[in-house]
C-alpha cells in the first residue's frame, strides 16, 4: 500500500509537540530528583512486592516515554487528521498502556504529602473507588466515539483537548483499584481484582464492536480528509481501529492478571515461609499448647 505523503505539505517535524516534550522532560527530572532527594531515608519503594527503585523507575519512564510517543509526536496529528487506526492506537496507548506503568512507578511516599490537602483527598479517594472507576472511562469512552460527539471533537480544538484531559484523568482512576501508590487503599484482594478486569474488558466491548461490526463508516471528520494509503478505504480503517483498540486492552489486562497472579503467589509462599519458621521457633505441643524451642 504506497504511501502518498502529507496532503497540505505539513512538515514532520512541524508536527511534534514541543511544549509536551518539555512537561514530560519536567516531569521525568522531578521524578529523578525525589529519588535522590530519598536517598538514604529509608524509602525504598517498594510497596509492591517484588518491585523495588529500579523497577520502579523502569516502569514511571517507560510510561512517559509512551505518552509522549503516542501524544506528542507525528503519530498523533496523523490519527487525528488523516487516519482513524492511528488515532485509535494512539487512545490505546495513552489509555491502556500508559496509566498502569505510570501508576507501578509511584511510591507511596511521593503520593502521601497530597493527602494532606483535604479537597484533594476527596477526590482522589472517589476516583480510587471500584464502582466510579469501573464506569466513568468507560462511559465517556463510549460516548466519545458517537459520531455526532466525535466529529464535532475533531473539528474544535479546545473540545479535543478537554476531551484527552478527561479521558486520561478517567483512565488513571480506571487502574486505581488494581494498581495504587498508598498501600492502605488497595483494599481489593488478588480475586477481586482479575475480576475488576474481566468487567472491565466487557463494559469497553460494546464501544469496539461498534467500530468493528457497523455498515459503513460513521465519522464525516475521515470521510472527507485525502487518503494517505489509498488502498485503506475510511470502513476498513475504521474496523481496524476498533480491532486495534480491543487487542491492545486484552492484551495490557492479560499481562495484568499475570502480574496480579504472580504477586499473589509470592505473597502466598512469603505467608508460608513466615508460618514454618513460627512453627520452628515455637512448635505446638498437643498438651502443653506453644512450647519454646530448646536451645
Amino acid at each position: 500500500m504506497p504511501y502518498c505523503g502529507l496532503p497540505d505539505g505539513t512538515s514532520l517535524w512541524s508536527m511534534w509537540n514541543i511544549p509536551l516534550l518539555l512537561a514530560v522532560l519536567a516531569t521525568g527530572w522531578l521524578y529523578f530528583v525525589s529519588w535522590r532527594r530519598s536517598e538514604g531515608k529509608d524509602r525504598s519503594g517498594a510497596n509492591i512486592v517484588g518491585m523495588g527503585k529500579t523497577g520502579k523507575m523502569i516502569s514511571f519512564y517507560s510510561g512517559l516515554a509512551l505518552f509522549y510517543l503516542f501524544g506528542g509526536s507525528p503519530l498523533y496529528y496523523l490519527g487525528h487528521m488523516y487516519l482513524f487506526s492511528v488515532h485509535m492506537t494512539t487512545m490505546a496507548i495513552q489509555y491502556i498502556v500508559v496509566p498502569p506503568l505510570v501508576l507501578l512507578g509511584l511510591a507511596d511516599w511521593m503520593v502521601r504529602p497530597l493527602m494532606d490537602f483535604r479537597r484533594f483527598r476527596a477526590f482522589f479517594r472517589l476516583m480510587s473507588q471500584p464502582l466510579f472507576a469501573l464506569t466513568m472511562f468507560n462511559l465517556l469512552f463510549s460516548a466519545y466515539h458517537v459520531p455526532y460527539v466525535f466529529d464535532y471533537i475533531m473539528d474544535h480544538e479546545v473540545a479535543a483537548f478537554i476531551a484527552d484531559v478527561l479521558l486520561m484523568i478517567t483512565a488513571f482512576s480506571n487502574w486505581l483499584p488494581i494498581i495504587h501508590p498508598l498501600p492502605e487503599m488497595n483494599r481489593m484482594g488478588e480475586l477481586q481484582k482479575i475480576l475488576y478486569l474481566f468487567l472491565d474488558a466487557i463494559l469497553l466491548t460494546p464501544a469496539c464492536a461498534f467500530l468493528i461490526f457497523s455498515n459503513g463508516p460513521l465519522y464525516g471528520s475521515y470521510v472527507m480528509m485525502p487518503r494517505l494509503i489509498p488502498a485503506l478505504s475510511v470502513y476498513v480503517d475504521q474496523q481496524l481501529g476498533g480491532i486495534i483498540m480491543k487487542l491492545t486492552q486484552e492484551m495490557a489486562y492479560i499481562g495484568a492478571i499475570g502480574y496480579i497472579f504472580w504477586v499473589w503467589v509470592r505473597k502466598e509462599r512469603k505467608r508460608d515461609e513466615q508460618e514454618k519458621a513460627e512453627v520452628l521457633l515455637f512448635p505446638v505441643d498437643k498438651d502443653d499448647g506453644h512450647r519454646a524451642h530448646p536451645w
